[in-house]
């Protein structure tokens, strides 16, 4: 299963690369310049914020689904994703009345320090926060098939979305309405509509046995994923410090021009991240029920086979700086003066990113990410602070931004390692009894 996933993956992402690239320069074309283009890459950023308020809830059903799933407990494992919408239903209602209350007091244009007339976000920003809200419950759907293993769902649904989102923007740019507040509208109501059809198709088709049903939402119920997911909600805080803030660092301390080059960049180097998580996405839950079964075996393995590919893949993203120039100004159809120090520092960011990837994946799928939130936690403080010191104390700019982040990265990048040799390499950890639950596996 994890096989054909894989295979699936890398059919489905190698389209998506593609769109993804044609959604950039179309998004790009139609703001028509770089401070615009860098304020929306920053709301974008911004956004991704929203994921935090699921409180872990989303990566605790899918540890507790696949594990029922993997005994066979199909009606405890209607009850866990019957729970989980119910909880998250009451949330992203509650977030929803709180913002609309708060949002006449906010001056966004005042937050995202944008001073042009030509750019005003209140409203498109209202209408992008409360559509991702409804767009987070509905993208639990992403979570209930990752637990079932077929990893390619969640990928297949981001390809038919940032498709019709480039078909709504090039009509919408050949009619003469190029705006933000355009832009605003086809990012989330299509976004929104997709993850709603998603839901039913496969509620209705592909996962008939665990169906939600609000009778089946137990109090009980809530405890248990929660208990999994709490500490994947911190590490979900970490990792948005760490991933996400840098634009806003950018935006507040260089300017918005700044922002563009800096994801652009980004983008260019996620090639290497999406081919990793190609591989790496579907073997969460593929950990998992290795784990509950005790086949320790094909988890060294795979483990083995991992850091091997880091090999070919490091030379492969090194060597790819030869080619950033020529590649995107073929892209973007236009030259950037990016400096050789920002793909060098992308290039080490990229490869430490893969990396903890690797361990990070089977730590998070058999319950034992306690290392990972410490360290991250640290880099978490520290990154804010240590990217300004050299972004602006040291004249860095965009590159001080990486490197900052490349410091609060590298302290899992030691001891994700360490940790996944002393439980997974260690006979006597390994020969212990059978495993009926990922309870208490810390």
């Amino acid at each position: 299963m994890v096989k054909r996933s894989i295979l699936i993956n890398f059919g489905v992402k190698g389209i998506s690369i593609f769109i993804n690239f044609l959604l950039v320069r179309v998004t790009y074309d139609f703001l028509k310049d770089k401070e615009t283009y860098g304020v929306w890459l920053t709301i974008l950023s911004v956004l991704s914020y929203i994921s935090l308020f699921d409180m872990g809830l989303g990566n605790g059903l899918r540890n507790k689904l696949a594990e029922k799933i993997s005994l066979k407990q199909f009606d405890h494992g209607k009850m866990y994703v019957s729970t989980a919408y119910g909880v998250l239903g009451i949330i992203v209602g509650v977030l929803i009345l709180i913002f609309l209350a708060a949002n006449q007091f906010l001056h966004w244009n005042d937050i995202f320090n944008i001073t042009s007339d030509k750019v005003k976000l209140d409203t498109p920003i209202t209408i992008i926060l409360v559509s991702y809200l409804f767009i987070f419950f509905f993208s639990l759907i992403n979570s209930v098939s990752f637990a079932n293993q077929d990893s390619s769902i969640p990928g297949i649904i981001t390809l038919i979305t940032n498709l019709l989102i480039v078909i709504s923007i090039y009509v919408c740019h050949l009619m003469g309405s190029s705006s933000i507040f355009t832009l605003s509208i086809i990012f989330s109501e299509v976004t929104l509509l997709v993850l709603i059809c998603a839901n039913i198709y496969l509620f209705s088709y592909k996962y008939k046995d665990i169906v939600p049903k609000r009778t089946l939402v137990k109090r009980a119920v809530i405890g248990d994923i929660l208990n999994v997911g709490v500490k994947f909600f911190l590490i979900q805080i970490m990792s948005m410090v760490i991933f996400m803030s840098s634009s806003m660092v950018i935006l507040q301390s260089l300017g918005a021009n700044y922002v563009t080059e800096y994801q652009i960049v980004y983008k260019y180097f996620s090639v290497f991240i999406i081919a990793s998580s190609l591989i790496m996405t579907p073997l969460w839950s593929a950990y998992t029920d290795a784990y509950v079964r005790k086949d320790f075996v094909w988890i060294r393995n795979t483990i083995r086979k991992l850091v091997k590919l880091m090999i070919p893949l490091t030379i492969c993203i090194f060597g790819s700086i030869f080619f950033a120039d020529f590649v995107i100004k073929i892209w973007m159809g236009e030259s950037f003066n990016i400096s050789l120090s920002l793909y060098l520092l992308m290039a080490v960011y990229t490869m430490i990113y893969i990396w903890i990837s690797i361990f990070a994946y089977l730590l998070n799928g058999t319950n034992k990410p306690n290392i990972q939130l410490i360290t991250l936690l640290i880099g978490g403080i520290i990154n804010i602070p240590i990217s300004l010191y050299f972004a602006k104390t040291l004249g860095l700019g965009n590159s001080g931004i990486v490197l900052g982040s490349i410091c609060a990265l590298s302290l899992f990048a030691l001891a994700g390692p360490i940790q996944v040799y002393y439980e997974f390499y260690n006979k006597k950890r390994t020969q212990e009894g059978p495993i009926t639950s990922l309870e208490g596996a810390e």
